[in-house]
């Protein structure tokens, strides 16, 4: 019985894999995402990020993911990228990017956004 837990353990562990790999994806990204858009522009000096016409609140410690590292910071997003992201309603209704993940160039219609 344990013999088997451990296989079907594996099983769906390669399958999530597998999954994130065909979206050209690393395994750290989520399956779907709630918002994604491209950056218009990032100011650190007021904390504030611009993502299709939207501004948001962005904390220098906020968990940025690239294709590269899992862990990754503020300094490492740049007009013109393409990102998903989770954002709360924050304070004094500004809005606030709590995570992000930057996407590759031409990640899009046949991948699963959900609010673009």
């Amino acid at each position: 019985m344990k013999r088997l837990s451990i296989v079907l353990l594996s099983l769906c562990l390669a399958a999530t894999a597998a999954a994130g790999w065909a979206r050209g994806l690393p395994d750290y990204y989520p399956t779907s995402f709630t918002r994604t858009g491209n950056i218009d522009r990032l100011d650190a000096g007021t904390a504030t990020i611009v993502i299709n016409d939207t501004q948001y609140m962005i904390d220098a410690n906020v968990p940025v993911h690239t294709l590269r590292t899992q862990f990754a910071t503020v300094r490492d997003l740049a007009k013109g990228m393409q990102v998903a992201y989770n954002a709360t309603s924050g304070t004094a209704n500004r809005p606030q990017i709590i995570e992000i993940w930057v996407l590759p160039r031409r990640f899009g219609s046949s991948s699963r956004m959900e609010g673009r």
